[in-house]
């Protein structure tokens, strides 16, 4: 899995976009069948901590916000996140991304339009003064 994210990086580098996208796909079919999460913390750590590329991150973080639950029982990704918070906090937005809008592909907009709903149904709440607020 880290050897397709090098291949990634390279193909960034060098503005391979084909080569990229293809690294992407693989990247995804290979966590898709992987449960190992030695593995996947490897592959946290150089999505994360070595580079910092932002569609492999995405990729990252879709795989794993939809598999935190055994991802945190794991001793050396609790030991990652404990390192390095950014991480974990990442990973938490996207899970409450992934809960509220109910499919892993969901846009921005899409996440966005659900937010704004959600502002419009909350009640204005009233201060001790009397004013209202949002």
């Amino acid at each position: 899995m880290v050897a397709v994210a090098k291949v990634y990086v390279l193909a960034d580098y060098y503005g391979i976009d084909n080569l990229m996208q293809v690294c992407i796909d693989n990247l995804r079919e290979l966590m898709r069948y992987n449960k190992e999460t030695s593995v996947i913390v490897e592959a946290i750590k150089f999505c994360f901590v070595e580079h910092a590329l932002p569609k492999l991150r995405e990729a990252m973080l879709e795989y794993c916000a939809a598999h935190l639950s055994y991802l945190i029982m794991d001793s050396e990704f609790t030991k990652l996140v404990k390192k390095d918070p950014t991480i974990m906090l990442l990973l938490t937005k996207r899970f409450m991304r992934l809960l509220e809008c109910e499919t892993a592909d969901s846009t921005d907009e899409q996440w966005k339009e659900i937010q704004g709903e959600k502002k419009k149904r909350m009640r204005p709440r009233i201060s001790p003064s009397g004013s209202q607020s949002t």
